[in-house]
C-alpha cells in the first residue's frame, strides 16, 4: 500500500506529513496539493524558493519571465521523497493521469491561442520540458482518452488555424474531428466504448463512434436528445415522445413511449465545438 502524505502549513510554508504526524517532506513549498498515485503538485515562489539549483532550460525560463516582470511561480511534481519529477517550468498543472500531465506554460500562448501541453511524467528531458505549448485546451475523456485543441476558435476569424482530435492513453490518433466533421460538433463522452458525435450545425444527424475511431451507426435525431449507453441501448426524445435506438440489432423504434423507468439518462453534451 502507497503511503500517505498529508500537506500540512507551518511558518507560511507548504510540506507533507504521514498518519503518525512525522514529517516526511519539510515545509518549503508556498502550496501544496494532496498526492495522488505517489506524486504530489506542489508550488514554488521566488520569494521562498531559491531557482538557481535547477537545470538550465528552467533557470533559462524563470530569467525570461521575471525580465518581463511576470509572476515567477510555478507548480511542479515531486515524489514521495521530496524529488522533483518535473522541475519549476509549468504555470499550472494538473489531471495526472496515464502518465501524463496537463500544464499549462505561463506567458508562452502563441498566435493561435495555444498556452497548453500534455507531458509524459516520465518522458525525456524535451518532452518534459516543451520549448513551446501545443493546445488551446485539453480534456481528460473516460478509459484513458483525451480531447485535443489546437489554435483559436474561428468564430469571427479568418484563415485561423483549428483541430479538435480525439486521442487514446497514448496519444495515438483516434479521431480527428475537424477533419470529418468540420466545425459545429458536440461530443459525448466514451460510454461502455461508444462515444456520440452530434452534427447538429450540420443535418442533426448524431454519429456513434467505436474507440477504433469507426463510425457504427448514424441516428437522425439531435445528440442533446439521445440518451446515455445502457448496454447499448439508447432512447431518443422526438415529438414529445421516447423512441429506442437499439445499436447492438442497428434497428431505430418509433418514439411512442410516454416516459420509461430510467431517470437521469439525458444530459448536455460533454465538449462543444465551435460553430
Amino acid at each position: 500500500m502507497q503511503e500517505l502524505l498529508i500537506p500540512f502549513k507551518r511558518n507560511g510554508l507548504w510540506g507533507y506529513i504521514d498518519l503518525e504526524c512525522n514529517i516526511i517532506i519539510p515545509p518549503t513549498y508556498s502550496d501544496a496539493k494532496p498526492f495522488c498515485n505517489g506524486l504530489g503538485i506542489v508550488l514554488l515562489n521566488e520569494q521562498f524558493n531559491d531557482f538557481s539549483n535547477f537545470s538550465e532550460r528552467i533557470q533559462l525560463n524563470y530569467d525570461r519571465l521575471k525580465e518581463k516582470n511576470k509572476l515567477t511561480r510555478f507548480e511542479c511534481i515531486i515524489d514521495i521523497e521530496g524529488k522533483y519529477i518535473i522541475e519549476p517550468y509549468f504555470r499550472e498543472c494538473s489531471i495526472i493521469k496515464n502518465g501524463f500531465l496537463k500544464a499549462s506554460q505561463f506567458g508562452q500562448s502563441d498566435f493561435r491561442g495555444n498556452e497548453f501541453n500534455l507531458v509524459p511524467i516520465y518522458g525525456n528531458y524535451d518532452e518534459k520540458y516543451p520549448l513551446n505549448s501545443e493546445y488551446s485546451q485539453i480534456q481528460s475523456l473516460s478509459n484513458g482518452f483525451w480531447i485535443l485543441e489546437n489554435g483559436e476558435s474561428p468564430v469571427g476569424k479568418d484563415n485561423i488555424y483549428y483541430s479538435i482530435k480525439v486521442v487514446d492513453e497514448k496519444l495515438n490518433l483516434i479521431i480527428d474531428i475537424t477533419k470529418r466533421y468540420g466545425y459545429g460538433m458536440n461530443l459525448s463522452n466514451f460510454e461502455y466504448g461508444i462515444m456520440k458525435v452530434g452534427k447538429n450545425c450540420i443535418n442533426n444527424e448524431t454519429d456513434f463512434i467505436s474507440i477504433s475511431g469507426e463510425i457504427i451507426f448514424s441516428a437522425p435525431y439531435n445528440m442533446n436528445d439521445i440518451s446515455k449507453n445502457i448496454n447499448g441501448i439508447y432512447f431518443y426524445k422526438k415529438g414529445g415522445k421516447l423512441g429506442i435506438i437499439d445499436l447492438n440489432k442497428g434497428l431505430v423504434h418509433d418514439a411512442i413511449y410516454e416516459d420509461i423507468g430510467y431517470k437521469d439518462i439525458f444530459e448536455t453534451c460533454f465538449f462543444e465545438g465551435s460553430l
